[in-house]
């Protein structure tokens, strides 16, 4: 597998080019200055005349470190930037491990008691619990309108992706109809309804299924979700879409306390057999993962010479998340 990556004078600069460039870019020895005809283009694309040097890299037991020093160098700063790197022909041996169990987050969960729902789901600054409230702080960045009533279990107040990061993977993933595969309370839905015809959206719980409803009320945008409350394999073999979004749960907020995230022992569906069941249904896929994920685990998932986008998101200048574009995502052609 080899990553692409730019040398300047100040960092490594990930670019995304054609598969003829970088083709050429490939036969291209280590440490050697590129082609011409490429050099222009790059220059042109970052507007510099830095020299440029092909580097390589094989990722085998690595996080996604290599964008942190990228992101003090970028032009212009602002609050939402991502950056990302195309990945092509991708190789790579898996790792084997066992798969891990599953039971227990595939099974579905009712509403029983309506009242102690509406309690918790319905915060404010005085109700909200202590050990929630780092993402209280933030709740204008989850949800710009959410003063007009939005609604979080526990789990959507950590899990739920900032607003403008939605917005900007929804765009990405602009299409007629898309499937967010683990909804949660609706971030991610909301933001694909506002780019594509008609969003199907998932979800095993049915309290988080609801509060994705109501927000995509507040959003004006819940005529174009069909919400389905059930697990998103139980459906694989009976839906249609153009792209699949893919959030697993990843375990809560313990994933910031190691320093790689393993794809395969810490998620609690494996990222692997999802992968594999959502390639029925399509091959532009899009999952959202956690920052210090294993990206070489990632880099296993789709079939060899397959095109995979990884882009880092960044948020008030902390690396947030991952998102790995796969299929024509990769280009941004779907």
């Amino acid at each position: 597998m080899i990553q692409i990556l730019i040398k300047t004078s100040d960092a490594y600069v990930p670019k995304t080019l054609s598969a003829a460039d970088s083709h050429q870019l490939l036969q291209s020895s280590e440490e050697s200055t590129l082609p011409s005809s490429l050099k222009q283009k790059l220059q042109k694309h970052w507007n510099t005349e830095s020299t440029f040097i092909v580097g390589t890299n094989t990722l085998q037991n690595c996080a996604w470190e290599t964008m942190k020093d990228l992101w003090e160098h970028r032009e212009p700063k602002s609050a939402y930037e991502p950056i990302s790197v195309l990945i092509l022909n991708t190789v790579y041996q898996p790792i084997d491990q066992p798969e891990p169990i599953v039971h227990e987050v595939t099974k579905l969960k009712k509403i029983e008691d309506p009242l102690e729902f509406a309690k918790n789901t319905l915060y404010t600054e005085d109700t909200i619990p202590q050990h929630l409230r780092r993402y209280w702080d933030k709740r204008y960045t989850l949800f710009s309108k959410f003063d007009e009533g939005i609604r979080m279990d526990e789990e959507g107040w950590y899990s739920v992706t900032p607003e403008k990061l939605a917005a900007h993977v929804a765009e990405r993933c602009k299409c007629d109809v898309i499937i967010d595969a683990f909804c949660g309370v609706g971030g991610n839905t909301i933001q694909f309804a506002q780019t594509c015809k008609k969003v199907i959206a998932f979800d095993i719980d049915e309290s988080r299924l609801e509060c994705a409803r109501h927000n995509a009320r507040i959003y004006g945008v819940e005529d174009r979700i069909q919400f389905i409350l059930g697990n998103y394999f139980d459906y694989v073999s009976e839906i249609e879409a153009d792209v699949v979004f893919l959030s697993p749960p990843w375990g809560g907020p313990s994933y910031r306390e190691v320093e790689l995230f393993d794809l395969i022992s810490m998620m609690p569906i494996s990222t692997k057999q999802l992968f594999q069941a959502t390639s029925l249904i399509t091959k532009n896929i899009a999952l959202f993962i956690p920052y210090n994920s294993n990206i070489g685990q990632l880099l296993s998932l789709p079939s060899e010479n397959q095109h995979v986008e990884v882009e880092s998101e960044y948020i008030n200048n902390e690396l947030n998340s991952v998102v790995a574009y796969f299929g024509d995502l990769a280009f941004g052609h779907c």
